[in-house]
């Protein structure tokens, strides 16, 4: 099996798009993270988007590259760290990213507006990075079919 560029790149391209709809969301004071909840719920929805995304992508990659797939978000990210696709550093903040999710989505504990405003510059600072890493590992393998 292989990778799915086509699939990949549609996806890395749809995480670029909601960062960049999240960015200006991000420059609201926390005041009104915590009165507006139109804001919140819009911030809350594009976290959740982001990171489906960028596990899509490392669920597919490590189905393909280990024929073996993955049984969580978090699992596909340490898996991706495992096989060398992504370094520790990136791998430990792709996790923490699906702990968030998860904490969003499954209300596992209750975050706090001023804890979301506060997790937004390292969010989308971990998937700016994890774009430019799917996009060399992208340009690599395009290289191996030549």
């Amino acid at each position: 099996m292989a990778v799915d560029a086509d699939l990949v790149r549609r996806k890395l391209k749809r995480i670029g798009e909601f960062i960049s709809q999240l960015e200006p969301l991000m420059r609201a004071p926390e005041s009104d993270f915590e009165s507006n909840y139109q804001l919140r719920y819009a911030t809350e929805r594009l976290v959740e988007l982001i990171v489906e995304a960028g596990s899509d992508i490392a669920l597919h990659i490590v189905s393909e590259l280990s024929n073996n797939p993955p049984d969580s978000r978090a699992e596909a990210f340490r898996r991706l760290e495992a096989l060398g696709v992504v370094g520790a550093d990136l791998g430990g903040e792709l996790r923490w990213s699906v702990g968030l999710r998860n904490t969003i989505v499954h209300e596992y504990e209750a975050i706090s507006p001023v804890e979301l405003k506060q997790a937004l510059p390292r969010l989308t600072e971990v998937y700016k990075r994890f774009v430019a890493v799917m996009e060399e590992l992208l340009r690599r393998l395009k290289g191996v079919g030549r």
